[in-house]
């Protein structure tokens, strides 16, 4: 497929989470509208219906947030690597069977035992809701993340396969910085060090580090100008 062919099945494939967010976190807004009025006296909920829409309104707000970032970034990357089509559609798909899985499971079969899902509340229903709501919301669950934890696994792949490895996470670039602010300990903020890690002009400023790990987590600042194309690298 040449680049244009590629460039306009991603934006096609982008354009459906266009649409499809905005939608789901305005339904999203209406439930938590919902809880908030009858929390107000303003309409009565039943308490099982209640729940239901908390867990619903909860696990969305989450995996909409979530999704939608995660759409978006694929979109940027996919002008600079080439993603996988077929996964970044597949995601799409199985998402909205996953939403219409939770909708389904939550709003008719009354599955509401929080968004948080601790167990073993979700297996002691008691008779709140039935045994097929509780599958359906696990199985709705387990599609959502095998199709997010796909598009990330590819999303890396793509980057490995078209800087490698050490080259898409930087890694000697960390190393780099962390030797030069281990070898000068300049105090709190210096030294500061500079460098071109595949187009990005990065650079750190480090607070006495130990160890490349506890450098990039802990003791480490990075400032990265992601205006630079990747392309010219």
């Amino acid at each position: 497929m040449d680049d244009q062919r590629y460039g306009q099945a991603i934006r096609s494939v982008t354009q459906f989470w266009v649409w499809t967010v905005p939608v789901l976190f305005l339904v999203l807004v209406l439930l938590g509208l919902t809880m908030r009025a009858n929390q107000a006296g303003i309409i009565n909920v039943d308490p099982d219906l209640f729940y239901a829409v908390m867990t619903l309104h909860g696990l969305g707000m989450a995996g909409t947030g979530f999704v939608a970032g995660l759409a978006g970034v694929t979109y940027l990357l996919a002008r600079y690597v080439r993603v996988n089509l077929v996964i970044a559609s597949m995601m799409y798909v199985l998402t909205v069977l996953g939403v219409v899985g939770l909708v389904i499971a939550c709003l008719i079969g009354r599955f509401g035992p929080g968004w948080y899902l601790l167990y073993p509340l979700p297996f002691l229903a008691n008779g709140a809701w039935p045994d097929w709501a509780l599958g359906l919301a696990v199985l709705s669950l387990i599609v959502l993340g095998v199709a997010w934890l796909l598009g990330q696994i590819d999303l890396f792949r793509a980057l490995v396969a078209r800087y490698g490895l050490t080259n898409a996470t930087c890694i000697s670039d960390w190393r780099w910085c962390t030797r030069s602010c281990r070898s000068t300990r300049a105090g709190l903020g210096r030294p500061t060090r500079s460098w071109r890690c595949r187009g990005i002009r990065c650079s750190c400023s480090c607070y006495s580090p130990s160890s490349i790990i506890s450098t990039w987590i802990s003791h480490s600042r990075f400032r990265c100008n992601t205006s630079a194309n990747w392309r010219h690298i």
